[in-house]
């Protein structure tokens, strides 16, 4: 309810366009508590009411995909965080464990779902944060990046493969 509040403020005399604040595609990949969520199973009929809300003041609504990897929150997670490589994160001092290509391949999976949860509630718009430290620019990031395997040899392949999930699951 305090969401649905918050987002009608928002919307009424606001911006044409909102941008909800980043959801995690799979539970590992969760910052804090409160955070919206995507990959749950009422996770539909929970944002169809702030999609509803946003739209009835006449305004677009875009949800905003992320996973945050190394910066995870375990607190939140109940796991470790992952990261294409072990790393320490500035933020909460706690060192990552390296993905394993079947976790990579969860994770691309969850933007896919992702992406159809967000079309089935009715977003206007999706956003994928590839920037700001999190998952996506972990890979990207050589000195972050120490694979040898294929997403290390092509660090743009976990970006690519990501974006073509979201493709697929919102046609």
């Amino acid at each position: 309810d305090r969401q649905l509040i918050y987002y009608r403020q928002i919307a009424r005399n606001g911006p044409a366009v909102i941008i909800l604040e980043p959801v995690s595609v799979t539970p590992e990949g969760r910052e804090h508590p409160k955070q919206l969520c995507v990959h749950l199973p009422e996770s539909v009929a929970e944002l169809k009411k702030i999609v509803n809300v946003i739209h009835a003041e006449k305004r677009l609504v875009c949800l905003h995909f992320n996973h945050a990897g190394a910066a995870a929150n375990p607190m939140v997670t109940g796991t470790a965080p992952k990261a294409p490589s072990a790393i320490t994160c500035s933020t909460s001092g706690k060192t990552s464990e390296p993905l394993t290509e079947e976790e990579i391949d969860t994770i691309i999976a969850g933007y896919t779902s992702a992406a159809r949860k967000a079309t089935e509630a009715g977003f206007d718009l999706l956003e994928i944060q590839a920037g700001h430290g999190y998952l996506i620019s972990q890979f990207l990031n050589r000195k972050i990046n120490k694979r040898a395997d294929r997403f290390g040899q092509d660090r743009m392949a976990f970006a690519e493969e990501v974006f073509a999930a979201v493709k697929k699951g919102a046609p």
